[in-house]
């Protein structure tokens, strides 16, 4: 069982591949302050969940981690 969180998973990967916020900011029109919300999992952050699932979509495919599994994770963290 997965027991890493969403934020964790991201901020992990774009480390691992020596990208800044700044980086993957520009890279992906998100952003900056919405991607450090994303990885320190701060959805109040954002204007609407909707916005919180867009983003966490189109961050975590740029990354080219498994979205449909981190979208599950997102869910599930919401739930508790």
């Amino acid at each position: 069982m997965n027991t890493k969180r969403v934020g964790q998973i991201l901020k992990e990967s774009r480390e691992d591949k020596k990208l800044s916020v700044k980086d993957v900011s520009k890279e992906t029109n998100i952003a900056a302050k919405y991607i450090i919300a994303l990885e320190t999992e701060d959805y109040s952050q954002f204007p609407a969940e909707t916005f919180a699932l867009g983003f966490l979509k189109n961050y975590a495919s740029y990354l080219k981690l498994d979205t449909a599994m981190l979208l599950n994770l997102y869910r599930g963290e919401q739930i508790e």
